[in-house]
């Protein structure tokens, strides 16, 4: 019993373990996890924007972490609340032509000015049937959808509570060093501070990429004349 106890002593047992449980833990949560990781990755992005965003201010004025955090929520809210009224009729309009679109195809596929190629080449085949599938998937692909556009709604209002309190979240954390699962506290740390240096990294600089990625091609787009999809 001594000698079993003096193996997870080891630091590198200790680390393994802690690591069984940790990963079953996120198993058991598995049905959370695209909330854990959305709100992970609000937080994370928000906390840098705001520190940059912040550290630049302060050459100039002293402007507090909670109003810096106000003012970007605010301003996401207002983005997210502009795309919605602006994109979601577009986005509706451009389905229902879809599904008319199908509707007629389906119901008079001779009038398909290659159908007569189809035929040659894939023979006879149930036209109504594919199109059904595919107004399957479609279906699917908005139901999860708007699950998947309630969750970034919950992760944002949970990233921005973290922020709110984050100095007592640390200071709540902090407590743990001194406690009876101390052990679980610096090796949960020790991979938590692996993961954001890796993956954070990452999920950083492809933040980077898509911004200004998504500017470039707006101006080259404009540029070229494809000026209605500003419209």
């Amino acid at each position: 019993m001594t000698a079993f106890l003096k193996l997870f002593e080891k630091p590198g047992v200790k680390r393994f373990s802690v690591f069984v449980v940790l990963a079953t833990a996120l198993y058991l949560l598995r049905g959370m996890m695209n909330l854990i990781l959305l709100t992970f990755i609000f937080t994370f992005l928000m906390n840098r924007l705001e520190e940059v965003i912040r550290g630049f201010l302060n050459r100039f004025l002293k402007i507090g972490q909670k109003s810096v955090i106000t003012i970007l929520y605010i301003l996401l809210a207002g983005g997210l609340t502009f795309g919605g009224f602006v994109f979601v009729p577009i986005i509706a309009k451009q389905v229902e032509q879809l599904f008319h679109l199908g509707k007629k195809i389906a119901d008079h596929p001779q009038d398909l000015p290659f159908f007569d190629v189809i035929t040659n080449v894939f023979g006879d085949f149930k036209i109504s049937a594919f199109f059904e599938k595919g107004f399957n998937f479609l279906y699917t692909y908005i139901t999860d959808f708007s699950t998947f556009s309630i969750q970034v709604i919950m992760s944002l209002i949970l990233s921005m509570f973290f922020l709110f309190e984050k100095e007592r979240l640390i200071q709540f954390m902090n407590k743990f060093k001194t406690s009876k699962i101390s052990v679980f506290y610096h090796e949960i740390a020790f991979f938590g501070r692996k993961f954001s240096r890796t993956f954070g990294k990452v999920l950083e600089a492809q933040f980077i990429i898509a911004t200004v990625n998504c500017v470039l091609t707006t101006i080259a787009l404009g540029i070229m004349g494809f000026r209605s999809y500003l419209d």
